[in-house]
């Protein structure tokens, strides 16, 4: 990968982590002025603070609102009043009910999903690749797949016997049209050991040969070639309900991945202190998470090469990421500041008091830091 392109993946990057941050941030605030809470201010970035001004009349936000860009472009933050579950003043956020402080923490996470959903709209219409079995596609939907293209040939395979190299086209085995990468791998799963016709094209050129597959357990390698190819769904109108039940359908997902990378995590830290051979899982939770450097440093730079169309599904796909983060119960995070009213409201019965919330806050801030932590120093030995 070029230097250039690192370099305007890392710029992209921010740029989609902000909005999505922004995005975040205005729905809380929205939520908030709909409330009757003081938004006192609205800010792009963090601290230190470049530039700020006090909003004029009221548009999108209230007068008086000090809007602010700062240095540091990682984000953002809604300044609510009186942030804390006992505070009292009139317009802060302790004093709302407890409905208006639900629709202000859940707004956030409403928002990105709501972001998510216009993304896959318009990804329904222009090209929405496939990414999971039984995606939904509207009677209006057409189907494009891309050839099945050869990725690699194996030394000494049967692939390579037959004059196949990387970026020929498969087209058929024993007649059986090659559609999808994962028909190639069924049928010579199915075909060990036979003699089959092979058809690919090969700078414009058909060609035809006999091959012998291998005969291995599962059927790996049987041929020697790792192919790929891509289906995308388009859209007309039947983009406005695609786009959402796409949403719906990538969120259950998400949550599936989300569920097993918490159980490798703590199976395989279990497994570490007892010494079973779960410990190998904690090595899986660590694969299949990524950090800032991991996002900035390799997933966006990836997604400028495959154009706008990648960059509108990453975008998508962290929408909705940062959706499920901010939901779930993690002290600091809105849905953790949620559960906690509510447990301290019906649970124990007693007011939640600023030095506690402050502390158990501060706990599970300090906790998701340290993971950050840890999952940036991974990012950055598999970046190395």
């Amino acid at each position: 990968m070029e230097w250039w392109q690192v370099l305007l993946g890392v710029i992209i990057g921010l740029i989609v982590l902000m909005v999505l941050v922004v995005v975040h941030e205005l729905g809380h605030a929205l939520a908030a002025i709909r409330g009757g809470v003081k938004v006192e201010e609205f800010a792009i970035g963090f601290r230190p603070r470049a530039w700020a001004t006090k909003l004029k009349r009221d548009f999108i936000l209230k007068k008086g609102t000090v809007f602010s860009l700062n240095w540091l472009p990682i984000g953002g933050f809604c300044a609510m009043k009186g942030e804390t579950d006992d505070a009292r003043e009139k317009g802060s956020y302790g004093s709302a009910s407890l409905w208006v402080k639900a629709k202000i923490l859940l707004a956030g996470v409403t928002f990105n999903f709501l972001l998510a959903v216009v993304i896959f709209i318009v990804m329904s219409v222009v090209g929405m690749p496939k990414l999971i079995e039984g995606q939904f596609m509207m009677p209006d939907t057409v189907v494009e797949r891309s050839p099945v293209l050869v990725a690699t040939v194996g030394e000494d395979s049967p692939a390579a016997a037959a004059g196949l190299v990387v970026g020929d086209t498969v087209i058929s085995l024993n007649d059986t049209p090659m559609i999808e990468a994962t028909d190639l791998s069924g049928f010579t799963k199915a075909h060990g050991g036979q003699e089959i016709s092979l058809v690919y094209q090969h700078d414009k050129e058909t060609i035809t040969k006999t091959v012998v597959l291998n005969d291995n357990p599962g059927g790996i390698g049987n041929i020697g070639v790792a192919v790929s190819n891509s289906t995308t769904y388009r859209s007309g109108f039947g983009a406005l309900i695609a786009g959402p039940v796409t949403t719906v359908q990538f969120l259950g997902v998400t949550l599936e991945g989300l569920w097993q990378l918490f159980v490798n995590l703590f199976t395989g830290i279990a497994g570490t202190i007892i010494g079973t051979d779960y410990a190998s899982n904690l090595a899986a939770a660590g694969d299949s998470v990524a950090g800032p450097v991991g996002i900035l440093g390799t997933i966006f730079p990836a997604a400028v090469s495959g154009g706008i169309i990648e960059i509108l599904l990453i975008t998508g796909l962290l929408s909705l990421s940062f959706a499920i983060m901010n939901i779930i119960p993690i002290p600091g995070l809105d849905g953790g500041r949620l559960y906690l009213t509510l447990f301290f409201r019906f649970i124990l019965r007693k007011p939640l008091t600023e030095a506690t919330e402050a502390k158990i806050n501060g706990i599970g801030m300090l906790i998701l830091f340290g993971l950050m932590i840890l999952v940036t120093i991974l990012d950055v030995f598999r970046l190395l």
